[in-house]
């Protein structure tokens, strides 16, 4: 295994868990431990991935992924249809590793000029929340 968790013979489930304990020390190194009343007592539900809070004199939306989950990630299962002779693949969502997560933000960032940030974690007993802030944008009708 990697310094970053990062196996291929272990399953997405393992691999979430390495890089789950990597990321929770470098974090924590890191001083980005946050406090939970300051996020938890206010967050509303955001979607599949994220309970968001707006704040409003940043004028950015502050993200918390949902207890020890890193988001989602698309895979596939690949298959070979005998009778056609032909190979094929069924996409689907599986929960994230923390690697995949965070490597999604940087590829938004740089790819869509997007500006997400990095704030810490909150630690609980079932599992951390990541948190990170990006620009509140509006849509138009």
């Amino acid at each position: 295994m990697e310094a970053d968790g990062e196996d291929s013979t272990r399953s997405p489930s393992e691999q979430r868990s390495a890089q789950a304990k990597v990321f929770r020390a470098w974090i924590a190194q890191s001083g980005l431990i946050l406090d939970p009343a300051e996020y938890l007592d206010h967050a509303q539900p955001g979607g599949q991935e994220h309970m968001i809070l707006r704040d409003a004199e940043s004028a950015r939306v502050i993200k918390l992924t949902h207890a020890g989950r890193f988001g989602l990630a698309a895979d596939a299962q690949w298959f070979f249809d005998e009778v056609r002779e032909e190979a094929g693949a069924k996409a689907y969502l599986r929960d994230a590793t923390p690697l995949e997560y965070l490597d999604r933000l940087i590829w938004q960032n740089t790819v869509w000029g997007d500006d997400i940030r990095l704030l810490g974690i909150i630690d609980k007993a079932r599992g951390m929340h990541v948190v990170t802030s990006q620009p509140t944008i509006r849509g138009g009708s």
